[in-house]
């Protein structure tokens, strides 16, 4: 039989400003009393093409500080942001479902938007080619 692996826990985690790349977070079951306040979530598609989100299921982020951060476009179905700090927090595009916000303090931004300006490139933004652009 296999053993399951331990998954990482970020509990207590002190890191304010940070960009956080999918990938480091992705079976991270626990930011609780995390400091994460104006962190960006984000992810590469093709290489250098960089896009905000990341995959944060069934986190649990309770009592963590996210003053701020970004996570537009991340998959956080299920998370617990239980007793977290919320101010300015931008979950727009964000897959939010089933997450559970008892106790959480602050204002935070969400709902579907356009998002094609999002996409950043080594020289800035990234313009969609006229010709896949609907007219």
């Amino acid at each position: 039989m296999l053993a399951r692996k331990k998954l990482p826990d970020f509990s207590n985690l002190q890191a304010p400003g940070s960009l956080v790349h999918w990938h480091w977070v992705l079976d991270v079951k626990s930011f609780k009393n995390s400091n994460l306040s104006d962190a960006k979530f984000y992810s590469t598609s093709v290489d250098p093409l960089v896009l905000p989100g990341g995959n944060c299921w069934m986190a649990d982020f309770e009592s963590a500080d996210l003053t701020g951060a970004d996570f537009r476009g991340s998959y956080l179905r299920g998370a617990s942001f239980c007793s977290a700090k919320l101010e300015g927090v931008d979950f727009r595009n964000a897959n939010i479902f089933e997450c559970n916000f008892t106790r959480a303090q602050g204002a935070f931004v969400s709902g579907n938007v356009p998002d094609d300006d999002w996409d950043v490139g080594p020289k800035g933004l990234i313009e969609p080619d006229a010709e896949f652009t609907s007219r």
